[in-house]
């Protein structure tokens, strides 16, 4: 079986404790749940802090790849992305993925600017800070429109492989745009 590799044009992670900063050219895409009050006075009050990556691979590499490469509709497509550190892991939980409902901007960003920058996609907005608000903070996605999941142990390998062909084939299809996955910790984590 052939495997080809497609690489996301644009990525960022948006995090509840700075609801406008911007990540979208911070290295690491981070996704977290650290359900411990928020100490810092300049975050948003006494919640978890929580952090989800957004990521988007271009339209035209996806069709590409399904309708000239491949051969046949027989096709698996993973979302691959690779741990780069762990820190306070619960023992067992469940990263989901998403396909996000609207347009968001990546932004210059990065976690530790100072002062934080607000040019780009945040908890709280899809572009710079002030415009475009989520409908929910902490990002707009089809919950019903074929999300994946994947489980994690205390023993199992953290790189993420997850199975993503129905999100894949649905933004083949134009049955919804691409705007990418939002890749997140279940609600119960």
């Amino acid at each position: 079986m052939a495997v080809y590799r497609i690489f996301p044009e644009k990525d960022a992670f948006i995090s509840s404790k700075y609801p406008a900063q911007n990540t979208g050219r911070d290295e690491v895409l981070e996704v977290s749940n650290t359900n411990a009050i928020n100490l810092d006075t300049s975050a948003q009050g006494d919640v978890p802090a929580v952090k989800r990556a957004l990521i988007q691979f271009k339209t035209a590499d996806i069709n590409n790849v399904i309708n000239n490469t491949i051969s046949g509709s027989a096709f698996q497509s993973n979302l691959n992305i690779y741990l780069a550190n762990a820190t306070i892991s619960p023992l067992d939980y469940t990263l989901e993925a998403y396909p996000i409902s609207g347009a968001w901007d990546m932004g210059t960003g990065r976690v530790n600017d100072v002062p934080k920058t607000e040019n780009g996609c945040s908890w709280g907005w899809r572009g710079e800070s002030g415009s475009n608000a989520w409908v929910t903070g902490g990002g707009d996605f089809h919950l019903n429109k074929s999300g994946s999941s994947q489980d994690f142990t205390y023993t199992s390998d953290k790189d993420i492989s997850m199975d993503v062909t129905n999100m894949v084939k649905l933004w083949n299809s134009s049955s919804i745009d691409n705007n990418g996955f939002i890749v997140k910790l279940t609600g119960s984590i």
